[in-house]
């Protein structure tokens, strides 16, 4: 839904990374990395997104790939930029707009 008219866009799922894990979705256009996605069913509220274990995977993905990411849980979408290790945005699933979609779309599309 996010990515309906993007040309060459997929989601591969858990590509391994040496020395660095395994993420659960990478997106990619035409071959070029867009993003990461980590999926967890619960992410708990962190005094310090620091201090988040989710997070700090996430980051770490990120640094590798060179990509912005996503942290998905089941009730919220939280939109990290590349390079930082705290959310730009936060997104709650049971209220998504269309606008949020887009930002969603945007966010990976911008790098």
């Amino acid at each position: 839904m996010v990515f309906d008219g993007v040309e060459g866009y997929k989601a591969e799922r858990q590509q391994r990374h040496k020395d660095v894990g395994i993420p659960d979705w990478e997106l990619v256009r035409d071959g070029q990395r867009l993003g990461v996605v980590e999926t967890k069913l619960k992410v708990a509220p962190a005094r310090s997104w620091d201090t988040s274990a989710r997070a700090r995977e996430l980051t770490r993905y990120m640094r590798h790939l060179e990509v912005p990411g996503m942290l998905i849980d089941s009730q919220r979408a939280h939109l990290f930029r590349r390079g930082e290790s705290n959310p730009v945005r936060t997104i709650e699933r049971r209220s998504v707009t269309a606008s949020d979609l887009s930002a969603i779309r945007e966010h990976f599309l911008a790098g």
